[in-house]
């Protein structure tokens, strides 16, 4: 199969913008306790959403007030079946006053311009 120049041209201009486009990309994590957990009626069309104690910067997500009224960066939960697990893991360690790891990817925001929780671990 023979391609023409303009054809091959095209596509290294679409690869090089991928892979840019890619690699501006941050995930980054952070690890404390559960500081709040926001769970939220599908009705108001917001997301739940966390908070971890201490994490007041994690790449580019924005920071909001929790209920104490501390700046912290939201994590938002999103409502699929891979975010109903990230809840209950979250809900169990800050129940059980353990560490997390959470990873957050600052270029996958909701509507508020909130970062999505990419994963949680729980630690000891």
């Amino acid at each position: 199969m023979i391609f023409s120049p303009r054809f091959v041209s095209s596509m290294a201009i679409l690869l090089v913008a991928v892979y840019a486009s890619e690699s501006q990309a941050t995930v980054a994590s952070a690890s404390g306790t559960i500081a709040e957990i926001r769970t939220n009626s599908s009705t108001l069309g917001v997301e739940n959403g966390m908070f971890v104690t201490g994490v007041s910067s994690l790449a580019a997500c924005p920071t909001t007030p929790t209920d104490a009224g501390v700046n912290l960066v939201m994590l938002r939960i999103k409502g699929d079946s891979e975010g109903r697990v990230q809840h209950r893991t979250a809900l169990a360690a800050q129940l059980a006053g353990k560490t997390v790891i959470v990873f957050a990817d600052d270029t996958v925001l909701d509507s508020g311009g909130f970062c999505y929780l990419r994963s949680i671990h729980t630690t000891n």
